[in-house]
């Protein structure tokens, strides 16, 4: 997180203090504020969220907005911004930040203990994942390491391949 932010942080800078508000200039932003929330600074990423959903909001751009909105969702933890999120992303056939959407929605039911919607939810996310890596399950289990964890199967119709399954399902859950 702290190397995300070291990284990030000259771009916030500079697209401050050139008043660049346009969210498709902005493309790593919802990337700095899932950042500032993981590292607990909930004041700056509100700060951050609030200029770029007014400006996707006020240039009608979707993509902006349901970015925005997984990361309002990520700030409050409520389920229903994530879902409306997941809705928008799938609207405007943005396969990443869908799959980064029902990512988070599904590791927030997963907290909420909706274990049989988590589930459903990140294999969504896989499946969405997969789509953009070509299905290349490597790049999505990295992508996904956070709320799945890889389990070896036995061969069978479909030959020999890994199963990723919810992290509580695996008996390895350490998240409060």
């Amino acid at each position: 997180t702290e190397t995300a932010l070291e990284r990030l942080e000259p771009l916030r800078e500079h697209h401050r203090r050139e008043a660049i508000e346009e969210p498709g200039a902005l493309p790593f932003l919802p990337d700095a504020v899932e950042a500032l929330v993981e590292a607990g600074r909930r004041a700056e990423a509100t700060e951050a969220l609030d200029r770029y959903q007014a400006a996707s909001e006020r240039l009608g751009r979707k993509r902006g907005l349901a970015a925005a909105l997984r990361c309002r969702g990520l700030l409050s933890g409520s389920l229903e911004e994530l879902g409306q999120a997941v809705l928008l992303a799938a609207a405007n056939d943005t396969p990443f930040e869908h799959g980064r959407s029902l990512l988070a929605l599904g590791a927030a039911q997963r907290r909420a203990k909706r274990r049989r919607e988590a589930r459903e939810t990140l294999e969504s996310a896989l499946a969405a994942f997969e789509r953009v890596a070509f299905g290349d399950r490597g790049l999505v289990h990295a992508a996904m390491g956070d709320g799945l964890r890889q389990q070896p199967v036995v061969a069978g119709e479909q030959g020999i391949g890994i199963h990723l399954q919810p992290v509580e399902e695996a008996g390895i859950d350490d998240r409060p």
